[in-house]
């Protein structure tokens, strides 16, 4: 990352640029690379996100300044070196020391506009550093000197000290050069104060941002109740040096021009009021709150409610870009107001209505900050939902094109269609409203520079997830658990259920032949029981004839062979076919009779059922 943002801001330093390819593996950097990942190693519940945007280097000509918040210290690269085949140009490197170091952690860092100091920004104070002179045969800090102790100049130190609650939200230097230097600070408590670094304790303008009521009106730990709906502060920016609108200084006639700042102010819920400074002059109304500016074409949710940075680029008319944590970024043309517009200065704390300038959002782009997974089979890509706070940074170079940085990395953005803005407004076209046919017709174009996604968030993002996976994993097991010990009670009780029906069942067929049984008429099957009854004896009757007589031709035929058998008497001679007739005839009727003793024998029983 240090690679990128010094070639982004830091001019070409020697033919060939070697320093791009040795720069990586330069001591300073392996030591904050060692650093970052000792604090990516640390605990996830011990990484508190940060409450500013990371921004800790800056370039200067040919060298490359990084802070070291462990030592509180700066380290200044020398590109140029890098660049030359020294043998010892990579451990090479010139430390600035603080001398009184700030007790805050420091989130950010800016350059002054004289290139004289340092600001070195937290949420809980702000110090300024001043650099050292330089002289020698290469120009460095004192003569190359290794480590060097710096003048640091606290800012508002009783104040952030003595008001726990306050925290620092947006600081910059003040753009004018030719006065003394001058801070601007922005703090919670809704509230602009301009320290200069010969007064650095006692603000020398102070800007209230909130009506005095609602001042008055606070919640628990110092907090308004305005930002619990988003109606703070919490971004600003300075646009180019202009004459002071007539309307604003309620002059009239050929009044000699006044020449101010117009300073912007961001609201988180996405509103942007307008106010005029100087400290070169102490016109009334400068200084005034004018807002918050109409924008066209209106929406309902006001362009987002999570605004976190706006930037002025230096182009006549004004560019703002607004920026939201979400990854969106609105491009409007400020424009002036015109009388017939319907809104107007309705919160201006002034009792006066002002004619105010007007934002038309001309294009909205929507920067990649989320990731996107490889897709399962069958499935679409799994994004991953992220937002981080982004910070704008102007090109030193080219006034169209602006940066951002972010966790998500570095995204660069041109504005093509300036040069039509300019001949569009040049020409005489009335019709504001058509601005937005212009971005139409080209668009600005947008790079991922660097993406530092996959290092840091894609892994913690990922982590969250798993996390979440077992626990879900955990609550089914107890959900499969819990089911199947109810399946097997359930099975239990349909065991049970089921003995007690057929229980319920036999003892009902009881009752039902009991009360079949008490009943004074024959049912139909009784009826038809007693018919087949009688029929088997009627049947009965016929056998029982039929066995009489089988039994007495039986007695017969025994007395015959009794007397054919006896001496006295001459034997009866049988031919063959008379023995075999008898026995058929007598065989026959055997199994006559056993047909009918069975028959018998089930009728009893049949009867006996």
């Amino acid at each position: 990352m240090a690679a990128a943002a010094a070639a982004a801001a830091v001019p070409a330093a020697g033919p060939g640029e070697h320093w791009r390819k040795e720069l990586p593996n330069h001591a300073v950097i392996c030591r904050l690379r060692e650093q970052a990942a000792e604090a990516e190693a640390a605990p996830e519940d011990q990484r508190a996100r940060p409450a500013l945007p990371w921004d800790l280097m800056f370039g200067l000509g040919s060298e490359l300044f990084l802070w070291d918040g462990e030592r509180s210290a700066f380290y200044a690269l020398s590109l140029r070196s890098l660049g030359g085949g020294e043998h010892d140009s990579l451990g090479r490197y010139q430390t600035l020391l603080c001398i009184n170091p700030p007790f805050f952690e420091v989130y950010q860092t800016s350059l002054s506009p004289t290139q004289q100091y340092v600001a070195l920004i937290g949420t809980k104070g702000l110090a300024v550093l001043e650099l050292p002179k330089r002289w020698g045969k290469n120009s460095e800090f004192e003569g190359g000197r290794a480590t060097i102790n710096c003048s640091t100049i606290p800012i508002a130190e009783r104040f952030f000290t003595s008001s726990t609650s306050l925290t620092l939200k947006h600081a910059a230097w003040y753009p004018g050069e030719m006065l003394e230097p001058h801070i601007v600070l922005l703090t919670s408590d809704n509230t602009i104060r301009i320290y200069s670094l010969n007064s650095p304790q006692m603000p020398v303008k102070v800007i209230t941002l909130s009506n005095t009521d609602e001042e008055t009106l606070r919640l628990n730990k110092g907090r308004a109740y305005t930002a619990l709906i988003g109606e703070t502060a919490v971004a600003f920016d300075f646009g180019p040096l202009a004459a002071l609108p007539k309307n604003v200084t309620g002059q009239q006639g050929k009044a000699e021009d006044v020449l101010v700042y117009p300073l912007y102010i961001l609201y988180e819920n996405g509103e942007t009021f307008l106010t005029y400074l100087s400290l070169l002059h102490n016109t009334r109304n400068l200084g005034k709150l004018l807002g918050p500016l109409p924008m066209h074409p209106a929406a309902e949710d006001n362009y987002g409610y999570d605004a976190c940075a706006v930037l002025c680029l230096p182009c006549i008319p004004n560019i703002l870009v607004i920026a939201t944590d979400s990854g969106m970024l609105y491009h409007c043309v400020v424009l002036e107001g015109e009388d017939d517009d319907e809104q107007m200065s309705v919160k201006s704390w002034d009792s006066k209505t002002d004619l105010i300038p007007s934002l038309y959002v001309f294009e909205c782009v929507e920067l990649e900050l989320a990731l996107k997974l490889a897709p399962r089979k069958g499935k679409e890509p799994l994004e991953l939902d992220f937002s981080c706070p982004i910070k704008l940074h102007r090109d030193p170079k080219c006034p169209s094109r602006y940066h951002c940085t972010h966790d998500a990395g570095i995204h660069s953005v041109g504005l093509t269609w300036i040069h039509k803005l300019h001949k569009f407004l040049g020409s005489d076209e009335e019709d504001k409203d058509s601005l937005q046919e212009l971005g139409a017709e080209q668009k600005c174009f947008v790079e991922h520079i660097l993406c530092t996604m996959p290092l840091s968030c894609r892994v913690r993002l990922l982590r969250e997830q798993k996390k979440k996976q077992l626990e879900d994993l955990g609550y089914c097991r107890e959900e499969r658990k819990s089911l199947r010990e109810m399946a097997e009670r359930l099975a239990e009780k349909y065991e049970e259920a089921k003995e007690k029906q057929d229980d319920i069942v036999n003892r009902m067929k009881k009752v039902l032949r009991s009360i079949h049984s008490q009943l004074p008429v024959l049912s139909d099957s009784e009826k038809d029981m007693k018919k087949e009854l009688q029929t088997i004896q009627e049947q009965l009757r016929h056998l029982g004839n039929a066995i009489k007589q089988v039994k007495m031709k039986e007695d017969y035929q025994r007395r015959k062979m009794e007397k054919g058998s006896s001496p006295k008497k001459p034997s009866i001679s049988l031919s063959a076919y008379q023995r075999k007739c008898i026995q058929a005839v007598l065989k026959e009727e055997g199994e006559h009779i056993r047909e009918m003793v069975k028959q018998i024998n089930d009728i009893r029983n049949h009867v006996n059922f």
